[in-house]
């Protein structure tokens, strides 16, 4: 059971948003531009959420999309931005199927493979095409290039019903 004293949600809440800040510091300024304007409407999970597959695709577009090689993620401008095109858009979609996550703890580096299902793609997408769009309703960019991909089909789990000496035995 979830904690509910209004300190411990203030803590995390808090927790959360420091942890924001900390990502949004290797993030461009659009992005912080971005998460502040969605800040009202959505959960600090949320925007913690957007600001972690944000960095993934910009990661994903200095490793594996050469036009991008020189840049640091933090440097994304405008214009680097519009230059993004649906070829890169649909890599990324394949490249979330699998992909080798490189994670920093005081001084450690390790990597694993990260394998997503259509889920963890979708969500990742949704993030990128609610930055986007942010970004086209506002005029940074002309085109909104995140519109013509293709959302992955989310596979409804069957519902699973317990049979009659199931029931009994878990009251029992």
């Amino acid at each position: 059971m979830k904690n509910q004293n209004p300190d411990y949600r203030k803590e995390q809440e808090m927790k959360l948003n420091l942890r924001i800040r900390e990502l949004e510091k290797e993030l461009p300024s659009s992005v912080t531009e971005f998460m502040r304007s969605i800040a009202a409407s959505t959960s600090s999970l949320t925007r913690l959420g957007y600001a972690y597959d944000l960095r993934l695709f910009f990661r994903f577009l200095i490793s594996e999309r050469v036009r991008f090689a020189n840049l640091e993620t933090w440097q994304f401008g405008y214009d680097d931005l519009a230059a993004v095109d649906l070829k890169d858009i649909e890599m990324y979609q394949e490249y979330l199927m699998t992909y080798v996550k490189t994670e920093e703890n005081e001084g450690a580096v390790t990597e694993h493979f990260v394998m997503n299902e259509e889920l963890g793609i979708s969500r990742k997408l949704s993030a990128l095409r609610s930055f986007y769009k942010y970004l086209y309703v506002h005029e940074y960019i002309s085109e909104n290039v995140t519109e013509k991909i293709r959302m992955p089909k989310i596979k409804e789990k069957p519902i699973i019903y317990l049979d009659r000496e199931e029931i009994i035995k878990m009251i029992d």
